[in-house]
């Protein structure tokens, strides 16, 4: 099977706008059915997921890392599913634009663009677009970045 999936690699880096049919009959030329059928069952699997990935395209870049983090005064999810962040009302929040430090008392932050540092307390992370901050009981935070950044408090 190694065999076969080098081949399409090499034929796709070949052919890159080849459609399916054009990788098929490559195939049929080269392997007998048994081969192919294995192979277009091993593809089958490989995209059983497509739907979710397409519904949640960071799940494939997160899938084997933490979704969130536990700090000693907030959490921070990374890339929370859209259906999380509509429950949340997150576009009713306060949109705070600016491009330096600003002190706040919240509850919760989601990053909308721009990199931002976060300080509570004696605890500091960077935050990037897509993260959401949920701090364990509100209270003051200082938020600060070189550049231009946009967010949404409650």
């Amino acid at each position: 099977m190694e065999n076969v999936i080098k081949d399409v690699e090499i034929f796709l880096e070949q052919h890159p706008d080849a459609d399916f049919d054009e990788l098929d009959n490559y195939l049929n030329r080269k392997y007998d059915e048994e081969t192919i059928a294995k192979y277009y069952e091993l593809l089958s699997e490989t995209l059983g997921g497509l739907d979710h990935a397409l519904e949640n395209p960071s799940d494939l870049f997160f899938k084997d890392q933490t979704k969130e983090i536990e700090f000693d005064n907030f959490f921070l999810i990374k890339f929370p599913e859209e259906e999380h962040l509509r429950k949340l009302k997150v576009k009713e929040w306060d949109l705070v634009k600016t491009d330096g430090t600003i002190e706040k008392e919240v509850e919760k932050i989601f990053v909308q663009a721009g990199g931002i540092n976060i300080k509570v307390n004696d605890e500091s992370t960077d935050l990037t677009p897509g993260d959401l901050l949920v701090m364990k009981k509100k209270g003051n935070v200082v938020l600060s970045t070189n550049e231009k950044m946009e967010i949404f408090i409650k």
